[in-house]
């Protein structure tokens, strides 16, 4: 190490070994790539999760993901909640709309509300403040659920229940519509 800088590690999931059993699918792994929970700290480091199936963390493979520099957080932390959250929600809509995934009604009726609570004016346009190039770039490139996890921690309590509430019924969703469309496709092999 020169100048008492610390390496940075790379964080990736490691196979399982031919002696173990296969990836073993984990509640935390409903909707992956993009709605899962964070990876299961066992299985990135190549041990057996004790909680198997039940584990609330995802056991399938991940790429790097992006994550904001210092101060980039320092910014995202210091802008008003409100031009936040409609930046949140335009992103999170456009991702949906990619993905072509359905069933976002509730989460961005969560967040809309708290953009502008029940008897307040709407506001109008577009945030009030820029965001630097590099930054936009870091959150268009987030997956849905680091930008909805954002927007949460902004959100008062009921709220980051509520939208916890929905990411679940969410990845709950889209895991049912993946396996129906596997069944589907073994139906039409056989």
């Amino acid at each position: 190490m020169k100048h008492g800088k610390k390496r940075r590690q790379i964080w990736r999931p490691r196979r399982p070994s031919e002696a173990s059993e296969a990836w073993v699918l984990s509640a935390g792994s409903l909707g992956h790539p993009e709605l899962c929970q964070r990876p299961c700290l066992h299985v990135v480091v190549g041990r057996h999760c004790e909680a198997g199936d039940a584990c609330n963390h995802c056991h399938l493979p991940h790429g790097r993901g992006q994550k904001m520099d210092k101060r980039q957080r320092r910014i995202l932390e210091e802008m008003p909640k409100a031009d936040f959250l409609r930046l949140a929600l335009q992103l999170l809509e456009d991702k949906a709309r990619t993905m072509e995934l359905g069933g976002t009604e509730v989460l961005f009726g969560i967040l809309e509300g708290e953009v502008h609570p029940p008897g307040t004016p709407a506001p109008a346009g577009a945030p009030s403040c820029s965001l630097p190039k590099g930054m936009m770039r870091c959150l268009r490139a987030m997956g849905f659920r680091n930008v909805a996890s954002l927007a949460a921690r902004k959100c008062a309590e009921g709220a980051k229940i509520r939208i916890r509430e929905a990411m679940q019924a969410l990845r709950a969703r889209v895991s049912e519509g993946q396996a129906d469309a596997s069944y589907s496709d073994s139906d039409e092999t056989c």
